[in-house]
This record gives C-alpha cells, structure tokens and sequence, in this order.
C-alpha cells in the first residue's frame, strides 16, 4: 500500500510537496477546491496558494519560514478564491524532506453565523419594545426597549408569558378577544394597561402579529408596543374645563378635530392642519368628510344616523387604524380615538378626535415583520446547518477517527514510521475538527436557550477526580505532573457532566500551555458560605489585559500551547456560559512566564 493510499479518501484538502516545494500528491478534494485539474505535479505550492492570500495573511506560501523550527503549525485564514472569501482551517506539517499540507473549507458556518448577528442587531436598536413568542405564547426574545420599558432583564422575561405584565386592568374576555383574533390569523391593535416590574402602572400601544410557517401554520407571534402613559395622562388633564381644553389642544401633540352631530367641523388644531395639509379657515364650517377616503363615507354617514337615532356607537371610545386624505388627494393611515361630549349650555352635541399620522410606526411594523420572517428563515437555516454540523459532518469525522485509529491498531506491522506518523497527525486534526463542531453546537444551543442542566447535589472531590483521570495520559505524555488539594466533604448543586466539561477544558489548557517539568494543581475549598475549586498552572501565562477576551465568542483568541497544540478560541467562553447555567462565577488571573489561575466559585450545600 502506498504511502498516500489513505489520503485520497479524506474529505479534507491534502496536497504534498518535495523540498523545492513542487506538488507531488494531491487527494480529490484539493483538485476540486483550488481548481487543479488532472495534472497537479507540474505545480509548485507557491504559485497554487500567493494569489489566494490577502497581504496580511500569514506566509503560507513558504512552509520553511512559516512553520519556523516547528515540525507542524495549524491556525485559520482567508482565501480568496473565484471572487469570494473562503474561510478555512489549515495544517502545516513537516514529512518526508517535504511538506504535509491540510486545508479544511468552513465558510457556511460562518456566513450563516454572521447574517443571523446582523438582522439581531438591527431589532436590538429600535425604540419600540418587541416581543417574540412561541405559539403558546412563552417569550423567546425581548429587545432592550422592552427592559427598559418594564424593569425586567431579558434572563427574567424568557421562558414566562407576557401575563408577568397583566395588571388586573382587564378582564378575561379583553384577553379572550385578542387570543381569538390572533389565532385566526389577524394582527390585533389597541391599548394594555401593564404593570412593570416595581409595580408600577403604564399604557402600551400594541400590535401583535401571527408569523407562519412554510406550512401555513402559526408558529410565533411577534408584540411592537409603544409605551403611551405620558399621552393617556395628557388626555386625562383635557378633561378638566372646556377652556382649559381648547387651550391646551391647540398645542397637543396629536391632532385634534371636534365635529358637532352634523358632521360639521368646530374646532382643529396645529397639528392637525399640519398632518392634513390644510389651513384653519379651509376647515372649520366644513364637512370632516373632506378628511376622509371615499370608501369610508358611507359608513360614516350611516354610523352617525343610526347613533344620533339611539343606535350603539362601534367606534366611540376606541383607538382605530384608518386612512385619511390629505389636500394634496394622498391617503396615509392613521389612529384615532373618538370620544362624545356635551357641552355645559346644552348646545349641540360634540365628538373630539384624537388624530396621529402613523405612516412611520407601519413602516417600521412593515420592515420588523419582513426582518422577523428573515429571521425566522434564517433561524430555519441555521438549524439545518447545526443539524448537519451535529450529524452529517460529526458522524463522518467521529467514522475516520474510528478508522484512523484501526489501521494504527490493527495495522502495525504494515505501515511504515512515515505512514504512522502521517496517519497519527491526520487523526489529531480530525480529533480538533470535532471538537470544534462539538463547540458550535454548544454555542448553538446556548443561545438558543436550549441547553439543558440537571442540577443536583455533586461531591466537588468526585468530578476533580474524574476530571483529573480523564487527563492524567495527556498530562504524562508531556511530562507535566497534576497535583491534587481537596476535601471529599464538599458538596455543590451543579450538573456533573457539564461540570466535568468545564474541568476538563480548563485542565487540558493547563496542560497544553504548561512547558515538561511543570505544574498543574487541581485544589478546593470552603470560603464563607462558598466552595471555591481553582485549577492554577506553572505555564507560560498570558498578558492580564487579554484575559477578557478569552471570555468573548466575538474574539478570536486562537493560541498555540507550548508543544504546538492547538485549540478552538472557544473554549472558555463556553465555560463561561456553562458556568452561568449552573448558577457560578468564573474568574481568572494570569501573568506571562509564570502561570495562570482560573477560580470556579459556587454556593457551598450543607
């Protein structure tokens, strides 16, 4: 069997070269992804990879300066290929007088990634609060409007219904209505009296509307509320005198009309004549027909007989969404409120409308509808991403592990020193490879509020123990010795897998960036009412003012540890969240060239 036999069926690019950098091997997949053809030998590796590299990029053209002393080097870049970016994951390694080169493409990922970012960005900026729920009606998603708004944090508001805002304003038909209404597929549109947080009362304007599915089925239902408590007690002040009224709105906000039972304009406002164009003298006499769209008049003149008749009044007292008709003959929605009074000298009765020119609110409505079914699309997206991530690319990388593994077992005598050293280095990306894929479905479901913990009384000496087990091999391989300083009587509530997760990710990076003949302590201990657990390093420590960003899924924070190993960037920013999730603090402490020291705290059980 010959030397490259295993390579031509792995899906990752391998390419060969001699030591004058000519290719003298490359598998299928390189043929294809940096576009080949059948006669790859007559090609040196420099010529194939210069014109794909950006002018910061590190020098991958040259594997002798690149790899500098080292046998191997892998790391991420981007390459530019037909027009595009491609973003890739590489190794570098050192074989037979020549070079070993791996290029694995991971572009989807992050484009699906990056999209999904932006269109949360663009929500996480507007005014008005937004909520997003499932079709139960349990809150998946709250803006920083909405906190701001009601005093509660969005870790508060996820997972319970909008009823943590119910005030006892409304009775349980008020509720049954809007559930109907938006059950049958329409948006609902009109005034909650809520309750914040610290108890205090305030208005919402709302529109809540049904979102779909590709199968016609209602799957969520997004809230656009604008808090109006300042207007509603403008309105209440109006009320105090007819003088005082007519004062104060002439200089209201909103426009405001008054029309006696003709139907004859009385009284309009500045902003009145500003939202319809008009000027007083053009107003005041006239039909408020003169206001409104041709399709409306029948029914106003209809509702205002069958009213003044001793009919009900469908429209007094209530907000509506209509059009209106400016002078220049162009029609824009509006919201008014209605309301009869009758005036103290017992002169005709008189109907006020408050009136607001809403042709920005359905804008943006219009524009947080198409975003939400953007995002819903791409939330789609994403999980057919995370479901081939989870599957379809775990199962073929867990497969050539298995493989890899057997032909080194089982084929011992066959392969040559060459071979076992090629296949072993092989098998080590593949293992990096799947722990990276590991890692973004963790991120995945942790925002997506997804990932689950079992808490339960767990022996803080147990899952040091288990953790330390676990890398005891990988701490000898490298000849670092692992110190043991704990008690078996302390006991927290925690997930013991998940825990373990965090221990063994921690402990391997001690391992990993701790030179032969140093140290890794593993030590616990009760502080107060807290058991403090710390996992403290003799290795080459890190620049403090660095330490953050290890912590932040934003940064790329890829480090080599002190044997060339390599990890995902992600690791502690999953311990973080993880830690989070079982109701710890995480913290580190470092200083460069003498060790790092990373201190897990949680509430001690008795």
């Amino acid at each position: 069997m010959s030397d490259l036999t295993p390579l031509e069926y792995v899906r990752e690019c391998v390419l060969v070269t001699n030591s004058k950098l000519h290719v003298t091997f490359a598998n299928p997949s390189a043929k294809v992804f940096f576009r080949l053809g059948d006669k790859p030998h007559s090609l040196k590796w420099p010529d194939i990879i210069s014109p794909l590299l950006a002018s910061d990029s590190p020098p991958l053209y040259d594997p002798k300066t690149f790899l500098n002393g080292l046998s191997e080097a892998h790391g991420s870049l981007d390459l530019f290929i037909d027009g595009s970016t491609k973003n890739v994951m590489y190794s570098v390694i050192e074989w037979n007088k020549g070079y070993l080169i791996l290029i694995d493409d991971r572009t989807m990922v992050l484009k699906a990634s990056d999209a999904y970012n932006r269109l949360i960005t663009a929500i996480e900026g507007v005014d008005e609060s937004i909520i997003l729920t499932d079709v139960e009606g349990v809150i998946q998603y709250v803006n920083p409007a909405f906190e701001h708004t009601t005093g509660y944090s969005k870790d508060e508001a996820i997972g319970k219904k909008p009823s943590i805002l119910k005030s006892g304003a409304h009775n349980n038909a008020f509720y049954e209505k809007m559930w109907n209404t938006l059950m049958s597929g329409q948006v609902w549109t009109g005034v909650i009296k809520n309750r914040r947080k610290d108890g205090t009362l305030y208005y919402d304007l709302a529109s809540i509307s049904p979102i779909t599915n590709e199968h016609g089925e209602i799957a969520n239902f997004i809230s656009i509320k604008q808090d109006i408590t300042e207007r509603r007690n403008i309105e209440g002040k109006l009320k105090v005198s007819e003088k005082k009224n007519l004062a104060i709105l002439k200089t209201v906000g909103e426009g405001v009309i008054v029309i006696d039972d003709n139907s004859r304009i009385k009284f309009v406002n500045h902003e009145l004549m500003s939202i319809f164009g008009y000027s007083e003298p053009e107003l005041i006499g006239k039909q408020v027909q003169k206001l409104m769209p041709e399709k409306y008049l029948t029914a106003h003149n209809d509702g205002m007989k069958r009213y003044m008749a001793g009919g009900a009044a469908k429209v007094l007292g209530t907000r509506v969404e209509v059009e209106g008709l400016r002078r220049d003959g162009s029609t824009f929605p509006i919201e008014l409120r209605i309301e009869e009074t009758r005036p103290e000298n017992g002169s005709d009765r008189l109907f006020t409308a408050a009136i607001r020119d809403i042709s920005q609110r359905k804008a943006m409505e219009a524009k947080l509808l198409k975003q939400s079914k953007e995002l819903q699309e791409l939330d789609s997206f994403k999980n057919k991403m995370l479901s081939i991530i989870s599957h379809d690319l775990r199962s073929p990388l867990v497969s050539n592990i298995g493989l890899l593994n057997l032909m080194l077992d089982k084929l011992d005598d066959e392969l040559s020193e060459k071979q076992r050293t090629m296949l072993s280095a092989i098998n080590n990306s593949i293992k990096h490879q799947l722990k990276l894929v590991e890692n973004l479905v963790d991120i995945s479901m942790i925002h997506r509020g997804v990932m689950g913990v079992n808490l339960a009384p767990v022996s803080v000496g147990e899952i040091l123990q288990e953790s330390r087990s676990m890398l005891l091999q990988m701490a000898k391989d490298k000849g670092v010795e692992i110190i043991e300083n704990y008690a078996d009587d302390i006991f927290i509530n925690v997930d013991k897998e998940r825990m373990i997760q965090v221990l063994n990710n921690l402990v391997s990076n001690a391992i990993k960036f701790t030179k032969t003949g140093g140290k890794v302590t593993l030590y616990a201990k009760v502080s107060g009412d807290s058991a403090v657990l710390t996992v403290a390093d003799t290795g080459i420590g890190i620049d403090p003012e660095r330490i953050e960003k290890l912590f932040d899924m934003s940064e790329k924070t890829f480090t080599f540890g002190t044997d060339g190993e390599r990890g995902t960037g992600l690791g502690l920013s999953i311990c973080r969240e993880l830690i989070q999730l079982n109701k710890g603090e995480i913290s580190m402490e470092s200083e460069e060239d003498k060790g790092s020291k990373v201190t897990l705290v949680f509430k001690v059980l008795e």
